[in-house]
């Protein structure tokens, strides 16, 4: 009995010590790990960014509208946002690279599908 006790107690004391061990470390990841911060973007580049997506979301909505009109189903805009300032203003980004972008709006997609599937809106 005794025995038993000592190592639930041992056990336990070392699940919570992983996990305060884990929570620490992701208070730090959160907080950037001590890294700086990258320096401020050029304003000329800023420009080009929201130019660059500014267009790119007016051709999107463009073609919404035609699609909508020809169809009745239209282009759901909301992530191309973030897309696009990924996609222009963060190039070297890992997020940004096409494959990532590519496969984060199919794998978005398909999750939306499946909800739809299961609780329809409407």
């Amino acid at each position: 009995q005794r025995m038993r006790k000592s190592y639930r107690l041992r056990m336990t004391e070392s699940v919570v010590n992983s996990v305060r061990q884990k929570a620490r470390l992701m208070a730090e990841k959160s907080r950037g790990g001590n890294v700086q911060p990258p320096p401020p973007m050029p304003w000329v580049q800023s420009v080009w960014v929201f130019s660059g997506a500014f267009l790119t979301l007016l051709l999107l909505s463009a073609l919404s509208a035609a699609f909508t009109d020809s169809t009745g189903y239209s282009i759901v805009l909301g992530p191309f946002g973030a897309l696009m300032t990924l996609q222009y203003g963060l190039t070297p980004a890992p997020a940004s690279q096409p494959r990532n972008a590519l496969y984060g709006q199919v794998i978005s997609l398909s999750i939306a599908l499946v909800v739809n599937l299961f609780m329809p809106a409407g």
